[in-house]
């Protein structure tokens, strides 16, 4: 059985469905998909990196917050004040995984998502769960990274709203 699932995650198959509100997303580093940017810097503190109303990026090597030990990069990106996307690399030696699968078995474990409904492409493995998309990349800094499906259709239809509008407003 372990063989037919280790087939059928390498070819890409999925016979399982990830269907959660956005509040259920996962929480990395006490950081989760639509808290405002207050809420983030209260947890975190201010960022080493750039800090814009529009993103923060904190750096575990310059940023000594308890939660980011172990972090080579966290880039969190806002929307309307609150998070749309989180983006984090672990440090080398701190993400002890032996590869992709590994990586996306473990992440399941500890945020209750169902194992097989992972999609794999290449070395990288993604789920869809309606209202949030979970990305992995397994190299040298292995990479989660956390995006608001809902925060990026709105975004979408504003900026096709705009363009219509451009398009109209436009004199040959």
């Amino acid at each position: 059985m372990k063989a037919l699932v280790l087939l059928l995650a390498l070819t890409g198959y999925t016979f399982a469905q990830c269907n959660l509100p956005l509040l259920e997303s996962p929480t990395i580093r006490d950081v989760q998909l639509g808290m405002s940017q207050r809420s983030i810097l209260d947890t975190l503190g201010k960022p080493s990196g750039n800090f814009t109303p529009n993103s923060l990026n904190y750096y575990g090597s310059l940023d000594k917050a308890p939660a980011l030990q172990g972090v080579w990069t966290l880039h969190l990106a806002f929307y309307k004040d609150r998070a749309e996307l989180i983006q984090i690399r672990y440090e080398h030696d701190a993400a002890p995984f032996t590869d992709i699968l590994d990586f996306a078995s473990t992440l399941s474990e500890r945020w209750k998502l169902p194992k097989m409904a992972w999609e794999r492409s290449g070395d990288a493995m993604s789920m869809n769960c309606g209202h949030f998309l979970v990305q992995l990349a397994h190299g040298y800094y292995p990479t989660v990274e956390l995006s608001d499906l809902d925060a990026k259709t709105e975004k979408d239809r504003e900026a096709a709203k705009a363009r219509d509008q451009r398009k109209a407003a436009f004199k040959p």
